[in-house]
């Protein structure tokens, strides 16, 4: 058995997995590592189960030590996915110390579930697409707000915008304030996604497959044509298959 944790901003997801799939799954605020809590929720999670090694991404590096001293006191085998420590990945990206892990968790899981060309969309705390092309090299992306950023910085940034929560939306023509703030959101979130990969196929020159991920991907990918195919777990599943191929 394989721990897998994908350190993100927001949310920490971790995952019980075989060589071959996910098996469990559970996530937690990221803010926890900084609290001393950790230790006791993975153990809780991984109660029963022996665990013979972890593969991880994060983009906190504060939390960093806090995930040595968790791996070194349970005296795991580790494995941490970065830009430079996964083979058989091409680049070409001028900042490749700079690339997010779980950026490249992504990228390795796309390439090897779905070949190439092959663009990611993940909804996380930011928006962030991934593009490899037809020769299966990462050539760069996209990075934009989140959807909870377009809802949070209405309500901070003015002094009468009320927090709103986020739920589908019917029309275009907001009835009330909350209604208004809710379709800016909502549509014009969903509308800025499909014309960012509008526009990545066309530089690309092909129709290339589109895998969205994240917790908002379902929800996205009914509302935005050019999304085929979700995988809610796509980082976790880069995760996995970077481990099986370092023990090659």
């Amino acid at each position: 058995m394989i721990l897998l944790l994908d350190v993100g901003n927001t949310t920490t997801h971790v995952a019980l997995s075989s060589t071959r799939r996910i098996l469990e799954r559970a996530e937690f605020p990221t803010t926890l590592w900084k609290r001393a809590r950790v230790p006791q929720l993975l153990a809780a999670f991984l109660f029963g189960h022996t665990v013979t090694g972890v593969s991880y991404c994060l983009v906190v590096p504060g939390v960093l030590p806090a995930v040595c001293r968790f791996i070194r006191t349970r005296k795991y085998d580790s494995a941490q996915v970065t830009a430079t420590s996964v083979s058989g990945l091409k680049f070409k990206y001028r900042q490749l110390r700079t690339l997010g892990a779980d950026r490249v968790a992504r990228v390795l899981a796309a390439t090897r579930l779905h070949g190439s060309p092959v663009v990611c969309v993940a909804f996380g705390t930011a928006l962030t697409i991934e593009v490899v092309d037809a020769k299966g090299r990462f050539i760069g992306g996209i990075i934009a707000p989140g959807i909870g950023a377009f809802r949070d910085y209405l309500h901070e940034k003015t002094a009468q915008l009320p927090a709103i929560s986020l739920r589908p939306v019917s029309r275009f023509i907001g009835r009330g304030t909350e209604e208004a703030m809710r379709i800016g959101c909502v549509r014009g979130f969903h509308g800025m996604v499909s014309a960012l990969i509008r526009g990545v196929r066309e530089e690309l020159g092909t129709e290339a497959l589109v895998v969205a991920t994240g917790g908002y991907a379902r929800l996205a990918a009914a509302k935005v044509a050019e999304i085929n195919t979700v995988h809610p777990d796509l980082t976790l599943e880069g995760l996995r298959l970077f481990w099986n191929e370092r023990a090659r």
